[in-house]
């Protein structure tokens, strides 16, 4: 008997990302909007690598299968929030460039929250220099001086 191939896969279930478990998975990253429900992307054979993209968003990608998105972080009203990082903290300072992230300790020199540009001292004690906060504890570098 010959199966034809468009029949074959029809009959394969499809298997896409969970993006319920993948909105969980960004929000221990920092505050962010949902994934867009629409979204059928093939689920990826390695949990998908989740990564702050800048200071506005949240990348997620499967390097196998070849597919991103980018998650905009979005932040509650400056009004009705503490601080996400105060003065004093220790936060992980995330540096990037062309092929390469890196990531170190820092000390906050002064209260932030998501989006905000502030002051860390990294722990090599170094000048400080400023960052924009992406969420409570973490904090990617603007410019090196």
């Amino acid at each position: 008997m010959l199966i034809a191939p468009f029949a074959l896969a029809a009959a394969l279930p499809l298997s896409f990302e969970d993006l319920a478990d993948m909105d969980a998975r960004i929000a221990a990253i920092g505050s962010a909007a949902p994934v867009d429900r629409r979204l059928k992307l093939p689920r990826c054979p390695l949990p998908a690598d989740i990564a702050p993209m800048g200071g506005n968003a949240i990348a997620v990608r499967c390097p196998s299968l070849g597919w991103r998105i980018l998650v905009p972080l979005v932040a509650a009203p400056q009004s009705m929030s503490a601080p996400d990082i105060r003065k004093g903290d220790i936060v992980e300072l995330y540096v990037d460039g062309a092929g390469f992230s890196v990531s170190t300790s820092a000390t906050a020199v002064e209260d932030g929250r998501v989006g905000q540009a502030v002051r860390v001292r990294p722990s090599d004690g170094n000048a400080a220099v400023s960052v924009t906060v992406l969420g409570a504890g973490r904090v990617r570098a603007n410019s090196i001086n």
